[in-house]
């Protein structure tokens, strides 16, 4: 009798505690916390695993008739469903869409069956004693209620920037090429004129974050302000500077940096600082093909003579080894800075 008493109340607080479990792994993705990749897959797939066994579970017939009856409950059948669709959709794996639909769909026939069961019970009981036992008995519908539209209806943007620690701008420049990437951003960019005006102040704090010699939080300054307004041809030119030229700088931060420089040129095709270094950038990743580095330093040059490049095409162009690298220090300072 105690041991079926314990297993009761203990069945009856595994999910609340998932529930935390969970709350607490979307935190450590926000926070970019170690291995909350793993966290989330342990707590989302075990919420799934532990539904679709309440789904299909089997039960005594009666304590003096022998056998089993099998259970069918849509609701856990929902509810596993949609664990899965949201860890599909915080990993981003392939076929969260198939997922999210699906778990849509189950979860819209549960909330129906939900308010008509809510609506019977509050009609029959006692006043005085309805809310508790109410909400202990649809905690599950409660949490996948709150959960699950923000996951599934937000656009890709405002996910990426609600759930994780980067913001979707620096993600998607990451992970897709230029052309398509830009088509992405420009798809779900903010039209609206206040986040124009942060995207300032987030440029204006960036700016004053590399006098003070802060560049990680310049970084991610620019990040936000491009990210609010993918638009502003300055802020990809002055990010691509600090990470070409102040951070650390390898063949991955280059390229990066490279990507910046041509995004400024898009939107600005006469920005002679930005020619000017991206050819710094091409050397630095490709130092025995110099022609695309001597035909951006030409293009500065014609935007504007007053660059000093010439002495950059006679040191590092026309001799440069074939294992050379770029004095990015050294040529920041021909660049004029222009806002």
């Amino acid at each position: 009798m105690v041991s079926n008493l314990i297993m009761k109340n203990r069945k009856r607080f595994i999910f609340p505690v998932l529930f935390i479990l969970s709350i607490a792994a979307l935190a450590m993705k926000k926070f970019m916390v170690p291995f909350h990749g793993f966290v989330l897959i342990l707590i989302f797939d075990g919420m799934a695993i532990l539904y679709f066994m309440q789904a299909f579970r089997s039960e005594k017939l009666g304590e003096e008739v022998r056998g089993r009856a099998f259970r069918f409950d849509i609701s856990s059948i929902a509810y596993a469903v949609c664990s899965i669709a949201i860890l599909y959709r915080m990993e981003y794996w392939n076929g969260w869409e198939g997922w999210v639909t699906a778990a849509g769909v189950l979860l819209f026939i549960v909330s129906m069956l939900t308010f008509f069961s809510i609506s019977v019970y509050m009609k029959q009981t006692d006043k005085g004693n309805k809310i508790k036992p109410l909400l202990l008995a649809n905690f599950s519908w409660i949490y996948f209620m709150v959960l699950f539209p923000v996951v599934a209806l937000t656009n890709p943007r405002t996910f990426h920037n609600l759930f994780n620690g980067t913001t979707y701008e620096e993600y998607v420049r990451n992970r897709y090429p230029l052309e398509e990437g830009t088509a992405m951003l420009n798809l779900y960019k903010p039209g609206n004129t206040r986040s124009k005006e942060i995207a300032e102040e987030y440029f204006t704090t960036a700016i004053q974050d590399e006098k003070d010699d802060d560049l990680e939080e310049a970084l991610l300054n620019y990040n936000r302000c491009i990210d609010l307004n993918p638009d502003n041809a300055q802020a990809y030119y002055k990010r691509g500077r600090l990470k070409l030229t102040r951070l650390e700088i390898d063949n991955e931060m280059a390229q990066s940096a490279c990507n910046d420089f041509a995004r400024a040129i898009q939107l600005d095709p006469n920005m002679a600082p930005a020619y000017y270094s991206r050819a710094v950038a091409y050397h630095y990743i490709f130092p025995k093909d110099l022609m695309p580095a001597r035909t951006d330093l030409l293009k500065a040059k014609m935007l504007d003579t007053s660059l000093n490049s010439d002495n950059y095409l006679n040191n590092f162009l026309a001799h440069s080894k074939p294992d050379s690298t770029v004095d990015t220090t050294a040529s920041i300072d021909l660049q004029k800075d222009r806002r």
